[in-house]
């Protein structure tokens, strides 16, 4: 009989917290639902995994909501992440950055070339291996650097990126042979 109170206050601040809204943000703890029962993730196609609430799949976290990730389906642009759109034909539209923004990490980030530095002569100057150029008015890498989305890399870093564990074999082979 004493389990009866306490069910009964249980079922009372479920309904206070669905009255005012509460709701189990993403990175909450959670626990999976079982037999059908609703889900505790409250945030827009968020679900239980691993006891925390995440974003279900082909949708990303971003602000504490659940758009659809970059590449996946769409219908219209508010479905996407930020600084991207709903592109393509009929039957095939799919969410990609806009121009001026570039995939990091899956969310659209503004790119080097995308940074406009007509009014402001420093715009460039928090982006390393970058000046602005004067024709453009836009960031630009400086010679020898290639654009990664909003930074400067040089432009054998990406085989050195891809290959780095060959490469550095290669090297201590090569060391140790000589």
């Amino acid at each position: 009989m004493s389990l009866r109170p306490a069910l009964m206050i249980s079922f009372l601040l479920l309904g206070i917290s669905i009255l005012y809204g509460e709701t189990t943000d993403l990175g909450a703890s959670c626990t999976p639902p079982v037999n059908n029962a609703a889900d505790e993730c409250t945030v827009k196609d968020s679900e239980c995994k691993t006891n925390t609430c995440a974003c279900k799949t082909g949708f990303i976290k971003e602000n504490g909501a659940c758009p659809k990730a970059l590449g996946k389906a769409c219908v219209n642009n508010n479905e996407c992440v930020s600084n991207s759109k709903c592109a393509g034909t009929i039957g095939s539209k799919t969410c990609s950055c806009i121009d001026g923004f570039g995939n990091k990490d899956g969310l659209c980030s503004k790119t080097v070339d995308g940074i406009d530095c007509s009014s402001v002569s420093t715009a460039c100057d928090t982006i390393q291996n970058a000046a602005c150029d004067a024709t453009s008015k836009k960031c630009k890498c400086n010679t020898g650097f290639i654009m990664n989305v909003d930074k400067c890399d040089p432009k054998n870093s990406a085989a050195l990126i891809n290959f780095g564990v060959v490469t550095m074999v290669m090297s201590l082979l090569t060391a140790f042979i000589l």
